[in-house]
Order: structure tokens, then sequence, then C-alpha cells
């Protein structure tokens, strides 16, 4: 379980998409967190994005926020117990969206470090 799934009872994570979905019907709601304690941490975690936006610009904005180094990999991960699915940068966001997005609204993105030769 994430830290905002942890920090955040069901019914109030369901209550914050509620909210904001009024404010923003055409975006979707993404909470972005490290896999694991040991990964690097992120300054902000909580994003809307526009339904149309590729999930390649999705991480393009959130990538520099993540406290790396630019030469280092990070894998990014979606799915109902998260780190199940490794995240095509070629779906759109709608696409991820709507494949992996759990009961309370929220579509959650978890990042990894990743060893790279070379």
């Amino acid at each position: 379980m994430l830290k905002f799934q942890e920090e955040n009872t069901y019914e109030e994570r369901l209550a914050l998409y509620n909210k904001v979905r009024i404010k923003c019907p055409n975006r979707y709601f993404v909470i972005v967190e490290p896999a694991t304690p040991l990964d690097p941490s992120i300054s902000k975690t909580k994003y809307v994005i526009p339904y149309n936006m590729p999930m390649s610009s999705v991480i393009n904005e959130i990538r520099p926020l993540i406290q790396i180094k630019s030469h280092h990999a990070l894998a990014f991960y979606v799915g109902p117990k998260n780190n199940e699915h490794l995240l095509s940068l070629a779906l759109s966001i709608d696409y991820a969206y709507t494949l992996y997005h759990e009961n309370d609204g929220f579509l959650y993105i978890t990042y990894t470090r990743e060893s790279t030769f070379g």
C-alpha cells in the first residue's frame, strides 16, 4: 500500500476524487510515489493531468521532480497492486487510466531506480 493510501481512508480518497472531479472534469487524478523507501523521493505526489496527454509527456513532467541524477534510469509501474505492470510510455494517460485506475478514482504510478550498464 502506498503512503497516500495509508494516510487517507478509502472514503477520504473518494471524497477528494469527487471534489476535484467537479472542478476538473476533463482530467485524470494521478498519485506518483516511490515504490520502496529506498527509492529517491519526489517533491510533489498529486497530479491532475489532461485526459489526452501521452504518458511520455507525463513522465517528462514528473521526472525532474524526482531527486535523482539525470543519468540514472527510472522505471515506472502501474496496477492495482503497484509495481504490477511496467508503464509503457507509448500509452496515452486515457488508456492507462482506463486499464489501471483504482476504485477510489486515482491512478497510482510508482517508480524505482533501475540498474543500467554502460
